[in-house]
């Protein structure tokens, strides 16, 4: 891994709902089913035998998480994608984060206007001032099908200045 080049300490958190993920939530989510809990700390264990996974909706998980105080370099925010979702994950990766903290948001939607009012990241990255975050929409786009209409999507890199 990349990350081990800077730190061979590694530490891994993850927050998933794994079997908890019902097919009226993941509709709800416009998701997929995820590996199972095992199979995600198999291939992080490959990496680091420092993993911590957290079964659960991140909106008890990640908040019960943060007042630990513990803080993290990097945060990938890729779960659910509807808006109140990623919205919910950001605030609670906020407090977790230091000032040198990358996030990294997938689901960043364009050719389909319907899609960004209820999903991915697009509504929160507008929101963010632009003073206090550098915000950098990630070049490489992968399309695929949704409701018959193809649709983009990218990833965001986000900043504290």
């Amino acid at each position: 891994s990349v990350a081990k080049i800077f730190n061979k300490n590694l530490f891994f958190y993850g927050f998933d709902l794994f079997k908890k993920l019902t097919k009226k939530r993941k509709n709800y989510e416009l998701s997929k089913f995820p590996l199972s809990q095992n199979e995600i700390y198999f291939k992080l264990s490959k990496l680091s035998g420092n993993i911590n996974l957290f079964p659960g909706n991140t909106k008890e998980t990640l908040k019960k998480f943060s007042k630990k105080k513990t803080k993290v370099d990097f945060v990938f925010i890729d779960g659910g994608h509807h808006i109140n979702t990623i919205m919910n994950d950001w605030k609670y990766c906020l407090k977790i984060s230091n000032k040198k903290t990358i996030f990294i948001f997938d689901d960043y939607y364009i050719n389909n206007i319907s899609l960004i009012k209820k999903y991915g990241c697009n509504k929160l990255i507008s929101s963010l001032n632009k003073k206090r975050f550098r915000i950098k929409i990630l070049p490489f786009t992968d399309f695929f099908k949704i409701k018959k209409k193809y649709t983009g999507i990218k990833m965001v890199l986000i900043k504290k200045k």
